[in-house]
């Protein structure tokens, strides 16, 4: 899952595309994260501890009447086994009407290719909020389990400065992650914790620069 291996104005999404999960898409958009994190040396038990500051950009992004594809460096989610120096990673992050998806790729190159597929109509990866967002909803399940294990589950409520959001979290059996999405302004938070050898992370949105070079169509 992510991070082992949301956010420009609303007028500059689509018409047609769910406002209420709107995310800032203008190429040049910056989120800056600070906290803290723990990590384990390589090939030791020795515990470090340290602040973290974080960048998030987005480097490119397309829209359609029906969608919105936003590449961004350094989504959140790539904090997970943080240790220092790591090194952001790509993330396409796409808005429709039915919710929010998210999809890994390993270079920016393919990353537009790709982008531009998924406008097309291509897989935009795993839906990880609904349109219409409830607390409870379990994205991504197995349906033979009913214990909230191994989805997207839309744990509660949120808000940043008057903004509403939601928190979700994802539980596997070795780690837990949470993140805040807020529509209009992005993730707001983000934590991972693994539950055997040390690696824990939490960040807080800092600062959000937003870019006002709107999606290309």
């Amino acid at each position: 899952m992510y991070g082992l291996g949301l956010l420009a104005a609303l007028q500059f999404v689509a018409p047609h595309v769910a406002q209420g999960l709107a995310i800032p898409s203008a190429s040049g958009t910056v989120w800056r994260y600070s906290g803290t994190a723990r990590w384990t040396l390589p090939n030791s038990t020795v515990v470090r501890s340290g602040r973290v500051d974080w960048q998030a950009t987005v480097v490119y992004s397309r829209k359609s009447a029906e969608a919105t594809v936003v590449v961004i460096r350094g989504f959140p989610t790539d904090l997970a086994w943080y240790e220092p120096g790591k090194q952001p990673g790509l993330m396409i992050l796409t808005s429709r009407p039915d919710g929010l998806y998210l999809r890994e790729v390993a270079q920016e190159a393919q990353a537009q290719e790709i982008a531009d597929s998924i406008l097309a109509g291509s897989d935009p990866g795993d839906r990880i909020l609904r349109g219409a967002p409830e607390v409870g909803d379990c994205l991504g399940a197995d349906p033979e389990r009913d214990d909230g294990m191994y989805c997207w589950r839309v744990e509660r409520r949120v808000q940043y400065q008057g903004h509403p959001g939601w928190s979700l979290a994802y539980r596997a059996n070795p780690d837990l992650q949470t993140i805040e999405i807020v529509p209009g302004v992005g993730i707001t938070a983000y934590a991972y914790e693994h539950h055997g050898t040390v690696a824990s992370v939490s960040v807080r949105l800092r600062v959000l620069t937003e870019s006002h070079e709107p999606a290309e169509p």
